[in-house]
């Protein structure tokens, strides 16, 4: 599942949501030298990130599973949700339009384990 969304400045979008983790005023979520981002709540802290890809109309968010533990419904959903929370929350005027894949898609780094489906 990756959340694609629409803007008409990807690189004004992806700065000023990184300059907001930087000023405390997002602290819901942090993000790494490879500007993937990953929850802060400890719950839910690094047990995924979400790497943006930026094009020239939109920035497609990918999910990147740990390589230890199975990849859960409940930590999917969990992160795409809070993700569009925070965008809508923190920087609405950035952009158009979100949405996001019910599945997997290229890009997206899920981990199997037993049940799991």
């Amino acid at each position: 599942m990756a959340l694609i969304v629409s803007t008409p400045d990807p690189a004004v979008l992806l700065k000023a949501f990184k300059d907001k983790i930087d000023q405390g005023r997002i602290r819901s979520w942090s993000y790494d030298a490879d500007s993937d981002f990953t929850m802060t709540h400890p719950d839910w802290k690094d047990l995924a990130w979400m790497r943006p890809n930026v094009m020239s109309d939109r920035i497609v968010f990918n999910f990147l599973a740990t390589q230890d533990r199975p990849t859960t419904r409940e930590v999917y959903a969990l992160y795409h949700s809070r993700m569009i929370e925070t965008l809508l929350a923190s920087l609405d005027t950035l952009f158009e339009a979100a949405r996001m894949s019910s599945q997997p898609v290229p890009g997206d780094v899920i981990t199997k384990g037993q049940g799991e489906d």
